[in-house]
């Protein structure tokens, strides 16, 4: 009976898919990035495992401390867990780790095991730390220059530095860090971070030359001059856009990009009591939120806002204005509440929620007309919108004349989008 039932059976062919397709039913991993094994190292501080959980979100990841409080953290949008009920608090979660073991922890040197010790790091790629020592005599000592020390600049330092590269970061302004320092607000990402972040390059051999910008003098070819091999060109998009609408030109009139830089570096900026930001993506919302920061303590800031903090320019602006003591603050975008780019994850949905919390009014659907005044802003007209995109998903917005609004304001903060500023090549 049973050697029938064996010569009836049939054969089915096993097939193989590469790599790549496994890799993608890993979701949150796909969704990273740089692909770190979230999943793993959120089981392992399950199991209590926390230094090796620590080793498999540094690996890819040259700037974990800075991700774990500002990552925008698409893998909490791709979690599958998000099916059920929620996503698991992936970023927070990495937050947990870096404060035991990453930079600005008590252990700052923990990363170094992951260069010597063969340690569990999770689902490898050829970019993760423990991979790149194994190509360390690539540098050979050959110059390289980074033009700019933000995120970009200071990953691929990391990177080629342990290459055995001899790497040099030109830094235009003062201090280091780029945006991450003069873009995003101390409440979301306090500058300890930052520096502890810097001192990690320092500590593996990276020269840092701050208040040095390139410029017509000292150029590209300069640094071809002095011996550098190669030039990686990092400056990021620090120049706001304009808004080419009548009134623009007042005094009043700011880019968000501007305002932020200039409240990170300590300076005062009156806005008035009234200000309108416009933009719907995250420096809007810390600016505005900035505005009004003068009735809360840094630190109750920081604990309020640890499970919120999400790197998107329209509500940068927006929470900024309140810091700056703003009483009254208006965001106005373009897109419908749906379509902000600040409510597309998981991350944005909870800044716009504590936005509403300290006060902030969104206003939807509402494009700007007109800025009107003398010599100084004291008004702004608006009109509404109804539709940003058309049939093929491209930016056309088309308006409703029969639908406007004037407010009264003593700022307008303009967040509609940044630019680099490449005045410097030559």
């Amino acid at each position: 009976m049973m050697s029938s039932v064996h010569n009836n059976s049939k054969k089915f062919p096993a097939v193989f898919n590469d790599l790549n397709w496994y890799r993608s039913n890993v979701p949150c991993m796909e969704a990273c990035p740089v692909h770190t094994d979230s999943g793993r190292y959120v089981q392992l501080i399950a199991e209590g495992r926390f230094n090796d959980a620590f080793h498999i979100a540094r690996s890819p990841n040259p700037l974990a401390s800075i991700c774990g409080r500002v990552c925008a953290a698409p893998c909490e949008d791709a979690c599958r867990r998000s099916w059920i009920d929620e996503a698991v608090t992936i970023r927070p979660l990495k937050r947990f780790l870096t404060e035991r073991y990453g930079s600005e922890s008590t252990k700052p040197d923990e990363y170094q095991r992951l260069i010597s010790d063969q340690v569990d790091v999770g689902c490898q790629r050829p970019w993760h730390l423990q991979q790149l020592p194994k190509g360390s005599d690539r540098g050979s000592g050959k110059k390289v220059a980074i033009i700019g020390s933000g995120p970009a600049g200071m990953g691929c330092a990391h990177d080629l530095a342990v290459l055995g590269y001899q790497v040099t970061i030109f830094e235009a302004l003062p201090l280091p860090g780029g945006m991450l320092r003069y873009g995003i607000p101390e409440y979301r990402l306090p500058r300890g971070v930052i520096d502890a972040e810097v001192a990690t390059l320092i500590n593996l051999g990276v020269e840092l030359r701050t208040n040095t910008p390139l410029s017509a003098e000292y150029n590209l070819q300069t640094l071809r001059d002095d011996g550098y091999e190669a030039v990686f060109l990092s400056i990021g998009a620090m120049k706001g856009r304009d808004l080419n609408i009548p009134g623009h030109e007042l005094d009043g009139v700011i880019k968000a990009v501007d305002f932020l830089l200039n409240v990170n570096q300590g300076y005062r900026v009156n806005l008035g009591k009234r200000v309108a930001v416009i933009g719907g993506g995250s420096v809007a919302l810390d600016a505005a939120r900035s505005a009004v920061r003068e009735f809360y303590t840094p630190m109750e800031e920081i604990e309020k806002t640890a499970e919120a903090v999400v790197n998107q320019p329209a509500m940068d602006a927006a929470r900024g204005a309140l810091r700056s003591g703003a009483a009254e603050v208006h965001v106005f975008s373009l897109e419908s509440l749906e379509e902000l780019p600040s409510a597309k994850t998981v991350q944005g949905k909870e800044e716009l929620h504590e936005s509403t919390l300290e006060g902030i009014q969104l206003h939807p659907s509402w494009g700007p007309k007109e800025i009107t005044g003398t010599d100084r802003v004291q008004s702004l007209n608006m009109i509404g919108v109804t539709r940003v995109f058309d049939e093929d998903g491209r930016f056309s917005p088309q308006y409703d004349e029969s639908k406007t609004m004037q407010l009264d304001v003593d700022s307008v903060i303009l967040a509609i989008g940044q630019q680099p500023d490449l005045d410097f090549i030559s």
